[in-house]
C-alpha cells in the first residue's frame, strides 16, 4: 500500500497509519514509537470508555436529525462578514453487526498496531529552489514572488525549519518523494481551499501526568470523538468512516502526538474545518479536549510531513 500526494488537502506528517479494514499488521506507519506508550495497557477492557460513551450517547433508536448553527467568518472580497453555517447532525445508530463496543475495540486495535515505515526512499533539498519567505516580503526573496499562485496549484509547497534561531525557508516540490524523510519539513496548506477533516493531538507526558491521564486514553477518546463527529455530519456507515481514516504519529515516551485525518471527504475551507474541530472538542469534553490543537486551521497553516522529524531530533 502507498499514499498519494494531494496538494493543500492532506496531512503528510510524522508517521503514518491507515485503517482499511485489514488486520492490525496491515496498518502503515514509519516508527515503533508507540511502544513506550503501550506498556501500561494491561488487560484494560475499556469498560470505562464504553460507559462514558453510552452516557454521552443516550439517544432514541429511531432515525432523526438535529441542527446546530455555528457562527463562522467567511471572506467576501477583501472584507469579511459573519454568517451562520448549519450542520445537520444525525443520531448515532448501532446494530448487531456493529456495536459501540466494536467501534471502541477497533480504535484500540489502531492504537496497538505496530507502526512501520511507508518507504525506504529519502529525498533531498539539493535541487529545490529555496526562498526566504512564503509571501512577498521586502526583506528577502519570496516563493510567491517567483511563482504565480496557479503555478503551484498542484505542487507541494513546503516550509523548511532551520537550526537555532534562523527563520524557516520555503520551497515547492512536484511530489512528496522529493523531500520524504528529511527533518524539519512542513506542508504549507492554503486554508481557503477545500480541506480534509484533520485534528492535531498534542499532549506532553508532563501535561498528561498533571491531568492524571494516559496516552492511550487521550488517543482513544479523541479519535472516538473524531469518528462520532464524522458520523453525525456524513451520510455513511461507521465502517466506511474507519476505512477512510489516515493516522500519523510521532509519539514517544515524552509525548502523545497524532494527526487523525479522514481522506474521502472534503470540507469547504478552514472555517468549516474550525467548526468541525469545535464539534470534536464538544464531544470529547474539556479533560481530554484540551489536548486537541484548536488553533490549527487558518487562512494558511502548516502540518509536518510524513517521516519528517523535528530539526535536530
Amino acid at each position: 500500500m502507498h499514499t498519494s500526494t494531494i496538494s493543500n488537502q492532506t496531512d503528510r506528517t510524522g508517521t503514518l497509519a491507515r485503517y482499511n479494514g485489514a488486520g492490525p499488521d496491515e496498518y502503515l506507519s514509519d516508527s515503533s514509537s508507540c511502544t513506550d506508550n503501550r506498556s501500561d495497557l494491561g488487560s484494560d477492557n475499556y469498560s470505562d470508555y464504553e460507559s462514558n460513551y453510552e452516557s454521552d450517547n443516550e439517544e432514541a433508536p429511531c432515525a432523526s436529525t438535529s441542527t446546530i448553527k455555528t457562527p463562522l467568518v467567511q471572506p467576501l472580497n477583501v472584507k469579511e462578514r459573519k454568517i451562520n453555517v448549519a450542520y445537520t447532525l444525525r443520531q448515532e445508530k448501532f446494530n448487531d453487526n456493529f456495536s459501540s463496543k466494536d467501534l471502541l475495540n477497533t480504535i484500540r486495535e489502531i492504537f496497538l498496531s505496530p507502526p512501520r515505515d511507508m518507504s525506504d526512499e529519502k529525498g533531498s533539498l539539493e535541487y529545490l529552489p529555496i526562498y526566504s519567505f512564503l509571501f512577498p516580503n521586502e526583506k528577502g526573496s519570496s516563493l510567491y514572488n517567483a511563482y504565480d499562485r496557479d503555478e503551484v496549484e498542484d505542487k507541494l509547497v513546503i516550509k523548511i525549519d532551520q537550526d537555532g534561531d534562523h527563520t524557516p525557508k520555503f520551497s515547492v516540490a512536484d511530489d512528496i518523494s522529493e523531500v520524504y524523510g528529511l527533518p524539519g519539513i512542513h506542508e504549507c496548506i492554503n486554508g481557503q481551499k477545500s480541506l480534509r477533516a484533520v485534528i492535531d493531538i498534542d499532549a506532553s507526558q508532563e501535561d498528561m501526568e498533571t491531568t492524571g491521564v494516559k496516552a492511550q486514553e487521550v488517543f482513544i477518546r479523541i479519535c472516538l470523538s473524531f469518528i462520532r463527529a464524522l458520523y453525525r455530519i456524513l451520510d455513511c456507515s461507521w465502517k466506511s468512516i474507519l476505512n477512510g481514516l489516515v493516522i500519523a504519529t510521532s509519539s514517544d515516551s515524552s509525548k502523545c502526538s497524532y494527526h487523525v485525518l479522514y481522506a474521502p471527504a472534503l470540507l469547504i475551507d478552514h472555517h468549516e474545518l474550525k467548526a468541525f474541530l469545535e464539534l470534536v472538542y464538544s464531544l470529547t469534553g474539556e479533560k481530554f479536549g484540551k489536548f486537541i490543537d484548536r488553533k490549527l486551521p487558518g487562512h494558511n497553516f502548516n502540518l509536518r510531513l510524513i517521516r519528517s522529524a523535528k530539526k535536530g531530533r
